[in-house]
């Protein structure tokens, strides 16, 4: 016998869910440029962003919990595709408004890195071999590997000595 409230998922939220997060990242907000006659002389456009969907929208939408959205994401294949796409429209959102300066950069890279799976690359050199510079040290083990002829060189460790 199941216990606990109802739960609200409907299968219509696959669809709903999509088209939530499915919305144009910007438009074009027309600018008239006047003479001194007053009269429009030429008109540009400034790209403005629309607002970024999020999945607390969502869940607002449809007049639940922002936990009930990842719970259902956990329980409902269909909806656990839907939610996928729901993502990679908002990926695409940020990285369309980013790429066209919609938003300050600082900006666009920090919700970049906290919303979508996007993270700075770092390189890591795996040579087994790594020099050490210590600048004030106390007299010790570090000066075992010290270059006797030479003592403002730095300390080379090479792994497995000690």
């Amino acid at each position: 016998m199941p216990r606990g409230r109802p739960t609200k998922y409907k299968p219509e939220y696959c669809e709903e869910i999509e088209k939530f997060f499915n919305v144009e990242p910007y438009y074009d907000k027309p600018i008239e440029h006047y003479g001194k006659d007053g009269e429009v002389k030429w008109e540009d456009f400034k790209r403005v962003a629309n607002k970024l969907p999020t999945f607390k929208g969502f869940a607002q939408h449809i007049g639940v919990n922002t936990d009930t959205i990842v719970e259902w994401e956990k329980k409902y294949k269909d909806f656990s595709v839907a939610y996928t796409r729901a993502k990679e429209h908002q990926k695409y959102f940020l990285i369309e408004n980013g790429l066209n300066g919609c938003y300050n950069p600082a900006f666009a890279i920090f919700v970049c890195k906290n919303i979508t799976d996007m993270k700075d690359k770092q390189e890591v050199d795996h040579s087994g071999e790594f020099i050490l510079k210590i600048e004030d040290y106390k007299r010790g083990n570090e000066n075992a590997n010290r270059d006797k002829s030479n003592p403002s060189a730095e300390a080379k460790v090479v792994p497995g000595s000690s």
